[in-house]
């Protein structure tokens, strides 16, 4: 169903009148079928994360999660949990693309972080040698 845009604006914005599932179908609706583009066009980056959008995601991700990291099974307090991005491809459409989005605790957080930084290192290294091969071989 295919919720109007206004109702979707006032749905977002009202977390004591409507449930963590109508305010998510909200925002869907909001990004797939009216404007994808209309939070990305209202914030920055650091903006977002303290916006009604990103907080309707995060409650979501509570709420199917059932308060555990997803990483390591704990149960953890609402503020020590952090919503990690595996890409950023699509920054400001999360609600759409629930599986680049992941709920984990601050040490699971900090431990993804430490391996993507290897992973950037090992990748930007590969990518020199290669660069290396290619101009050896030429």
């Amino acid at each position: 169903m295919v919720i109007p845009k206004f109702e979707c604006i006032k749905i977002i914005h009202n977390a004591d009148d409507f449930s963590i599932q109508e305010r998510f179908a909200a925002l869907r609706s909001l990004i797939q079928f009216h404007d994808e583009n209309y939070v990305a066009s209202r914030f920055d980056y650091e903006k977002y994360l303290y916006s009604d959008f990103w907080q309707v995601i995060k409650d979501y991700l509570f709420f199917k999660s059932d308060w555990r990291c997803q990483r390591c099974q704990d149960e953890v307090k609402r503020w020590k949990m952090q919503v990690h991005h595996h890409t950023y491809r699509h920054l400001f459409k999360e609600v759409l693309w629930l599986d680049d989005i992941i709920l984990v605790c601050d040490k699971c957080h900090k431990e993804l972080h430490e391996i993507d930084e290897e992973v950037e290192e090992w990748q930007d290294q590969t990518k020199q040698g290669l660069s290396i091969s290619h101009s050896i071989q030429i």
